[in-house]
């Protein structure tokens, strides 16, 4: 083999391990993008997490946590749009929305500690302040009660006869005077009408009533609002899985208080304080074809707020007896468990059965 030969074949094999390269680069890229997105998604939810640990502390402390509320739901915001992205497949789009969703959450466990702190200064500061206060009530009371024995004992004559006929009286007025010294110690004390420990899960149509549409065309778009009331002892961290069926998939059962065994096509997070309420608007659409003998209906996509969510694997069949192709998407109300650090069902759901037209 002479020098020509031989430089001949080493550009040969240096281009093809360049090309070898560039194909590794290409076809691995995506999957790395999706790794990345996936492992910063689960940071914010580990992040959310811990936060809301922060703010179960200071609640717990009487702090007022609305300022966290909302911060915890911009950073959830966020957080649904990048689980939304994910599961349209538009990842590089879930990565940024995660990423943002991590920063509004920077210096979050500082703000919940200033503000438990500042509770539980305030807090020992009005204990003092209702010790001082029963004190002072003490004091006037057994001032009252001193009057009432001194006047009792005291012998009959022109000088004291007139009060001697008041010492009830003055007995009463002073006991009034002591409560009401001591009514701001004594409030804490009284007991007023509890309501039910629950959350209510509801759902409002286009135009925030109770009217739904039933009659919907590929692409048409629609819009839900679905609201969360929290009436449990404190705040609460939720989740509401999106999920979607023909008439012959799993259900939730009321019945049996289980959920779907169906997977979430994507998850919302949401964040409610004690005796509060959070609502989340839903634009949505479908994404449909039906066969040429209108005997099958193959499902494409759902689009969420602008995201596109796979549905391929769900086809429907025309219905005979209602005559017509009807899908179910519905809501499930996902509770998070400081116990076990995890989600479990708070057998809870949305549905709304929806005829599909050609």
């Amino acid at each position: 083999m002479n020098g020509g030969e031989f430089l001949y074949i080493t550009k040969k094999c240096l281009s093809l391990l360049l090309a070898l390269f560039l194909c590794i680069i290409i076809f691995t890229a995506p999957t790395a993008q999706c790794q990345d997105s996936s492992g910063t998604t689960t940071a914010v939810k580990r992040n959310l997490e811990t936060c809301y640990d922060a703010v179960l502390h200071a609640e717990t402390a009487s702090a007022n946590i609305s300022s966290l509320i909302v911060i915890l739901n911009d950073a959830s915001e966020l957080l649904s749009k990048a689980e939304l992205a994910n599961a349209a497949g538009d990842y590089a789009v879930a990565n940024s929305y995660a990423s943002q969703s991590q920063n509004v959450l920077n210096g979050f466990a500082e703000k919940a500690s200033t503000l438990q702190q500042a509770a539980i200064t305030e807090n020992s500061q009005h204990s003092t302040s209702m010790i001082l206060t029963l004190f002072v009530s003490l004091i006037v009371f057994l001032c009252g009660l001193s009057a009432w024995f001194i006047l009792n004992r005291q012998k009959m004559n022109l000088t004291h006869g007139a009060l001697h006929q008041y010492k009830t009286s003055i007995l009463i007025v002073m006991t009034a005077v002591s409560l009401l010294v001591a009514s701001p110690a004594l409030q804490p004390l009284l007991v007023y009408p509890q309501t039910d420990n629950l959350t209510e899960f509801y759902m409002f149509g286009p135009n925030c009533d109770t009217e739904y549409p039933s009659n919907i065309i590929a692409n048409q778009n629609f819009r839900l609002y679905l609201g969360i009331t929290n009436y449990l002892d404190s705040s609460v961290y939720y989740i509401i899985q999106l999920k979607f069926r023909d008439q012959t998939q799993s259900a939730p059962s009321s019945f049996n208080h289980t959920s779907s065994n169906l997977p979430s096509l994507s998850d919302l997070t949401i964040f409610v304080a004690k005796d509060s309420t959070e609502e989340l608007p839903l634009d949505i659409s479908f994404q449909y074809t039906i066969s040429e003998d209108l005997t099958l209906l193959s499902m494409h996509n759902i689009t969420v707020n602008g995201f596109s969510l796979d549905a391929n694997d769900t086809t429907i069949a025309w219905d005979e007896e209602k005559t017509g192709f009807y899908g179910n998407i519905f809501f499930e109300l996902w509770i998070y468990n400081t116990s076990t650090n995890s989600f479990q069902y708070h057998e809870r759901y949305l549905s709304l059965w929806l005829k599909m037209n050609p």
